[in-house]
């Protein structure tokens, strides 16, 4: 087994293993995933800006510097404005532009307040002067990112031609990271490994005006034994007029089938369609939908045969020596007139990649947990923005509880994510539940925070079916981070309560950002 401290930055999350911490169990005894969530936090995730500029009338537009060119196709990786993915020591690409505040951010995608702060150029940095910029707002937390384009307040005096594309960026500074060799040497082969991607995707806004002409993608970079960048293009969710014309795509993503649209000409990348979870067309959705892929070594041979049929580049046939070098999420546009503005906004969470060994028939679902910031109430801004025992969009709500957005009478400290947290006060029969789906047997870990109301002590009691598993007290009004791990013996529903214990007087605890996810 390759153990996985041997590894550094992202890939230290990156293993060679028989069991995947985000996937049920496949029958396998040997391996784990080394993940946590301080290891997690540290990730030099990175956001760029390039083109366009946030929906924003009140940002100071001189430091947004929108002179930027956009990469044109000939780069290769124009798509997520990406350029010379396979040299991690090639940063700059224009320039480094100002720190600048997104006002809006919040609004389109649904990132807290404390994202909204980044750098807006085209170019590179190193994780030092990366993590500098967000860790000054987000004490180095990076589970979350929101990528926003809009042309409305600031429209183009020409159509943009493929235009904005913005990417949550991670370089694998690792030179040791072969996804189809055995224990990592590219002089052996695997034919049981593949690449394993996976993120949750919480879309605030995915809209346009008169046109569909938004898309969402991941793009993973390699670089063959000759120095060759290989772009391998996934879509995740597709509404553009000149794609495919049909919405989110839902089809299998190990068929190899090609995938090519515009801007991604034939000539620059592969591109191929994939599954979405939970579909985003003509929808509007709520809480965190999962979206994963896995890449085996003959999906990916078969994207090197078909780039290289209509390529000049003599790509390398020897997939075992294939190295990853980048991954990313990004949203771009197609063609857009000033009479026809777009904005897009998606937030991000828990963007991971693995290399494992796993079937390829095997069927990975990821733990449908709904509304887990509980957003899908959406309320006016003011001292009334608060309701008991709301309709349920996932959770059941029960005696008092309720849900409340920030600046309520409640008192809540700013929420962790998004706008609104549950409230538990005193009372009898207080609680909020819900029944979650596990698709596999395994370990979970449940995730979630927790604050009080200044002044009050409100102890929680934790449930799985009925069963508490954690009993606990917020340390303080701002929210504080707390986890259990269990077991589920066999898959199915099962039951997650927050219950309020404390029936006198008038004491209460906010819930936030409740998340499950798989470990073994």
């Amino acid at each position: 087994m390759y153990h996985a401290h041997k590894l550094s930055g992202l890939t230290k999350r990156l293993c060679l293993v028989g069991v995947l911490f985000a996937f049920p169990s496949l029958g396998f005894t040997e391996g784990k995933c080394y993940y946590d969530t301080v290891r997690y936090n540290q990730l030099s995730i990175d956001r760029f800006i390039t083109n366009q500029v946030p929906a924003s009338t009140d940002m100071a537009l001189n430091r947004i510097l929108n002179s930027n060119t956009q990469l044109q196709p000939a780069d290769g990786l124009s798509y997520l404005g990406i350029k010379h993915m396979g040299d991690p020591g090639s940063y700059a690409l224009a320039h480094q532009a100002d720190v600048s505040s997104f006002p809006n951010l919040n609004i389109y995608t649904g990132v807290n307040t404390l994202y909204q702060k980044g750098y807006s150029s085209s170019s590179l940095f190193p994780p030092n002067a990366f993590q500098f910029g967000y860790e000054e707002q987000s004490g180095g937390n990076f589970n979350a990112v929101g990528i926003l384009i809009n042309t409305k307040q600031f429209p183009h005096t020409q159509p943009i031609q493929g235009g904005g594309p913005h990417a949550i960026h991670q370089i694998i500074y690792s030179n040791n990271t072969y996804p189809w060799a055995a224990n990592n040497n590219p002089l052996l082969d695997d034919h049981f490994s593949e690449l394993v991607f996976q993120v949750y995707l919480r879309n605030k806004l995915l809209t346009t005006e008169g046109t569909a002409s938004a898309g969402i993608g991941w793009g993973a970079y390699f670089q063959d034994e000759f120095g060759n960048v290989f772009p391998y293009v996934i879509q995740i969710a597709d509404s553009r007029a000149l794609g495919n014309g049909n919405g989110s795509e839902t089809t299998a993503h190990d068929t190899g089938t090609p995938f090519v649209s515009v801007p991604l000409l034939s000539n620059t990348c592969y591109a191929t369609r994939s599954p979405f979870s939970a579909s985003m067309k003509n929808v509007t959705p709520f809480g965190r939908q999962f979206f994963r892929v896995h890449i085996p070594r003959q999906s990916f041979l078969d994207a090197v045969t078909a780039l290289r049929a209509r390529n000049n580049i003599n790509f390398s046939t020897d997939i075992k020596k294939y190295r990853l070098t980048s991954i990313n999420v990004g949203t771009e546009v197609n063609v857009v007139g000033n009479s026809n503005n777009v904005t897009t906004g998606i937030a991000i969470d828990n963007l991971s990649v693995f290399i494992g060994k796993s079937p390829v028939t095997a069927t990975w679902a990821p733990v449908m947990l709904v509304n887990g910031s509980f957003e899908a109430h959406r309320f006016a801004p003011g001292f009334n923005a608060f309701v008991y025992t709301p309709s349920p969009t996932g959770w059941t709500f029960s005696g008092a509880s309720g849900v409340q957005r920030d600046g309520s009478a409640w008192g809540a400290t700013k929420a962790p994510d998004g706008d609104n947290t549950a409230f538990l006060p005193s009372g009898t029969g207080v609680g909020i539940s819900q029944n979650v789906h596990f698709a596999a047997p395994g370990g979970y870990r449940l995730s979630f925070k927790a604050a009080r109301r200044a002044g009050q002590i409100q102890p929680i009691s934790l449930r799985l079916d009925g069963i508490e598993k954690l009993f606990f007290t917020p340390p303080g009004i701002s929210f504080s981070s707390h986890s259990i791990d269990f077991n589920v013996a066999t898959a199915g529903s099962r039951q997650i309560s927050f219950i309020a214990t404390d029936q006198s007087g008038d004491k209460t605890t906010f819930i936030d950002n409740v998340s499950i996810a798989k470990i073994y």
